[in-house]
């Protein structure tokens, strides 16, 4: 069976040993005994730092140089960095009120022994350290203690020794701590939004926060933020709730909307204090996501457990944990290509230690500032909670999401809970969480899965139920024959015409003294998309099975088509003609005058167009002559083409010259569709064009009729021969689709008229537009105009997902507000005088008619309306 790769660092056979987790070690604050540390103070000792002020420059993250001296140094000896500077037991609640707090009222930040960078301190009491601060909304001081780090017994007694405090610096500070520091970018629950999250020191009480932001040399808007915080009671318990905890911290969350598709973006955090001014932060630029299914390279790196590490060697935390530093400097140097980061759990090992997501944020944010990222689960961190808000899409009171990135679907999973199944109770960690989801993986072709926790990497060859290298059943392809099947009974569709010309059996048979001539020589001057083109024409031995193809791309000669399958010459004629007609179709006289004219209508379909007299019917043709181009307007194109018999017979030339015709320009955007959008109040425009997102960006300029209008971004698909599922779309049936525009007109007033027209600007800054056009916004729900529709493609029995949607569609409606309730569907449910549709397919065998026509009754459903018989039949009102 077809397995799935697996990137995993947690297969069966680590699994036993995942439940002690020893590879993430002890956090190295809680070492420190500093519960039990007392005040030793010593006049001859003394901590010096500088420089005193920090971040004169706007900088975030500054190295301070201390200078220390003990009269009785130890071995034992080390510095810690507090903040806030002053740590004493006054600052600190009792976490019980009957005993009595330590001395020191917090744990410290960061530490270091004091002979690091002074091996001599033992002996000479005299040292220095420089150690790296990151703004983190107070100040600092440091702190020489002896007695080690936590109760450790002498040799010679069996006294315990606990830290003491010796001296105490000067303190130290940024300019402003509370400016808003260490952004993080997240993709939002929709492709086109981007959730911005930071912290500083600015509560609802002091500022407002917001991002300014827009376009990259662009109009800035400013999106307003929401903040929040936590205090020592929302923690779990000890360390996070005495020593361990830091604060306060805010938490501001924007939401930037309606971003273009790759557009690259600038934005700046900001605080408007409430005496009028302002706190900004530096500026960032990302580059937002491609539309879902854009057709792109896409660099998604997936890392996890990293935690983080000090640039100054200071907590040190296990041997481990330094490749954290390297693996993000490797990131950032790496930027420019990369697209999308995901972290997937196991962040920073805070354990309680508040202090630390600073930390971690202050190492990542150059990361996470400038890329779009999405967070996975969590576990280890300082709350005990482990969502993000700001990622993906989430479920009712699950800890699990997914989201869209261009052509990439995530599922992220939470697999820290178990989770009640109907049967007994599951865990996603152990066998049956791996033997109950493979199947999911298998049924729906899940193409990779990644994985984190163990801190070592490995990776398997598919595997399916511990076998490897087994490939499953394509079901895709499964699906689509048994549809293929049954489409083939859809008799009265009848034959594509196109199907048949036997194209790919075409020999040329030019003949010198066939012609065809097409005017008018240029379409589109007036912008019109549709134009219509007259041709002349004759044969020296007219048929009456002759006939003229419409051929786009103009060149269709086999040198253009690429070769399906290597081993077979591709036929001599590249792509079927995308329209046709018999010579004598207004010439009757054809047969014995060989001469003939044509009238034939062309749209724009962004490329030239050339037609071909050929002979000897659909079946069996010969090419006979070619006309001139209709082409897109180019002033430097060669002209005058025409094919000749070459020194092989199959080898096209140029026999005969003829002006060029051409539209004014092939790619301009063109056949817009409105939809209604997920809202009342929402409409979408798509469109089709020759722009791709390499060469313009693709908007619609719209707004009330008269009114200002604004700029709404589109997102753009295509897609290639090969997506195609076979003949005749992948060989003689293919055309380049071009590229599919979507945008989204939101908040519409309901009635109102507006107008609209399609839009590209070039990467050379001029724009292409399409002709204005307009629409009525749809009414306000309730009102007696409305008309409630309910879609739907197959159906199945009761019970089915779809089946229960149509039933909460039904069951919402206030049939006072709309009263009339009307049922679509293409496939006709039985009531049918066309015998073969009844036995057709599911769709129409009683079973689904039965179903369906209880929620009909149930809910007073007035009128359902049918498609694909193509003939006009009615009922009067029927149950059963």
């Amino acid at each position: 069976m077809r397995g799935l790769n697996f990137i995993s660092l947690g297969i069966f056979l680590v699994l036993t040993t995942l439940q002690e987790v020893w590879s993430h070690g002890d956090q190295p604050l809680s070492k420190i005994a500093i519960h039990k540390a007392t005040i030793d103070l010593n006049h001859d000792a003394y901590v010096k730092a500088s420089p005193t002020v920090l971040g004169l420059k706007e900088q975030t993250t500054e190295w301070v140089t201390l200078e220390y001296s003990s009269p009785k140094p130890s071995a034992d000896d080390w510095i810690g960095v507090f903040s806030p500077a002053n740590f004493n037991s006054s600052t600190r609640p009792q976490e019980k009120p009957t005993v009595h707090p330590p001395q020191p009222c917090s744990a410290p930040i960061k530490y270091q022994f004091a002979n690091y960078s002074s091996p001599k301190y033992k002996d000479t009491g005299k040292g220095y350290l420089k150690l790296q601060l990151i703004n983190q909304r107070s100040d600092f001081s440091f702190a020489l203690f002896s007695g080690g780090l936590s109760n450790v017994h002498s040799q010679m007694s069996m006294s315990a020794y606990y830290p003491k405090l010796v001296a105490v610096s000067n303190q130290v500070a940024f300019t402003n701590p509370n400016a808003p520091v260490y952004p993080h970018l997240a993709q939002g629950k929709q492709w086109n939004e981007m959730t911005v999250t930071w912290t500083s020191g600015y509560g609802i009480n002091e500022a407002g926060a917001f991002v300014e932001w827009g376009p990259k040399g662009g109009d800035q808007v400013r999106s307003p933020a929401g903040t929040l915080t936590s205090n020592r009671n929302s923690m779990c318990g000890a360390p996070a709730r005495t020593v361990g905890w830091r604060g306060p911290v805010f938490i501001h969350t924007s939401f930037l909307n309606e971003l273009w598709p790759n557009g690259v973006y600038s934005y700046k955090l900001g605080h408007k204090l409430f005496n009028g001014t302002y706190v900004w932060s530096r500026q960032y630029q990302f580059r937002a996501s491609p539309y879902p299914g854009q057709n792109s390279l896409q660099r998604v790196v997936i890392f996890s457990d990293m935690g983080k590490d000090e640039a100054d060697g200071s907590n040190e935390y296990n041997n481990f944990q330094r490749s954290s530093l390297n693996t993000t400097q490797e990131l950032i140097r790496d930027l420019k290509n990369i697209d999308l980061v995901l972290h997937i759990g196991d962040i920073c090992y805070a354990n309680g230690y508040i202090s630390q997501w600073d930390q971690f944020t202050a190492q990542y944010f150059v990361l996470c500032a400038n890329w779009c990222s999405i967070l996975a689960v969590v576990t280890i961190n300082m709350t005990g909670q482990g969502l993000d808000p700001s990622m993906g899409t989430w479920t009712l009171g699950g800890m699990w999401y997914s989201t869209d990135y261009g052509m990439f679907h995530f599922y992220i999973a939470d697999t820290e809970h178990d989770e009640p199944s109907n049967t007994n109770e599951v865990s996603f960690e152990g066998p049956l969480g791996r033997e109950s989801l493979q199947k999911l993986w298998q049924k729906y072709k899940v193409d990779i899965a990644v994985y984190g926790h163990v801190h070592n990497y490995e990776r398997t060859c598919p595997i399916y139920q511990i076998l490897g290298g087994m490939r499953g059943l394509n079901l895709l392809s499964l699906a689509i024959f048994l549809v293929l099947t049954t489409l083939q009974e859809a008799w009265s569709h009848g034959d594509q015409p196109l199907s048949k010309i036997a194209i790919h059996k075409a020999t040329v048979d030019l003949n010198r003294n066939a012609y065809i001539k097409a005017s008018p020589t240029v379409l589109g001057l007036k912008e019109q998309t549709t134009e219509w083109v007259t041709l002349e024409y004759g044969s020296p031995k007219p048929s009456a099975d002759d006939w003229i193809g419409v051929f786009s791309p103009a060149n269709f000669n086999a040198s253009t088509c690429p070769e399906v399958n290597p081993r077979v010459y591709p036929p001599l004629l590249c792509s079927a003609p995308i329209k046709y007609q018999f010579a004598n179709y207004s010439s009757p006289e054809y047969k014995d005058t060989g001469k003939g004219y044509l009238k034939l209508q062309l749209i724009n379909q962004r490329s030239d167009f050339s037609f071909a007299l050929f002979s000897g019917g659909l079946s069996n043709p010969k090419l006979v002559a070619v006309s001139n181009q209709v082409a897109f307007a180019n002033p430097n194109a060669p002209v005058y083409p025409r094919l000749a018999q070459g020194k092989q017979w199959n080898e096209p030339k140029l026999v005969a010259v003829s002006n060029q015709v051409a539209f004014a320009n092939p790619n301009a955007p063109v056949y817009p569709r409105l939809a209604q959008g997920k809202q009342w109040n929402e409409m979408t425009v798509t469109w089709t064009s020759g722009y791709g997102i390499n060469e313009a960006g693709a908007f619609v300029e719209w707004g009330p009729k008269g009114g200002n209008q604004v700029h709404s971004p589109a997102g753009t698909l295509t897609f290639d021969r090969n997506s195609m599922c076979d003949a005749p779309a992948r060989t003689v049936g293919w055309r380049d689709p071009g590229f599919i525009h979507t945008s989204f007109l939101k908040e519409l007033w309901p009635n109102a008229v507006y107008t609209y027209k399609l839009g590209h600007k070039l990467f050379n800054g001029t724009y292409v537009w399409s002709q204005q056009y307009q629409f009525r916004a749809s009414p306000y729900p309730g009102q007696n105009s409305l008309q409630r529709v309910v879609i739907f493609g197959d159906m199945g029995k009761e019970g089915t997902k779809q089946y229960k949607f149509i039933e909460h569609c039904l069951a919402s409606v206030d049939r006072q507000k709309q009263p009339w309730l009307i049922f679509l569907a293409h496939r006709v449910l039985g009531y049918s005088s066309g015998i073969s549709y009844a036995v057709e397919g599911s769709f129409e065998e009683p079973m689904g008619r039965e179903s369906l026509q209880k929620l009909w009754q149930k809910y007073k459903v007035d009128i359902a309306v049918y498609g694909h018989v193509h003939n006009y039949e009615r009922t009067c009102p029927i149950y059963q």
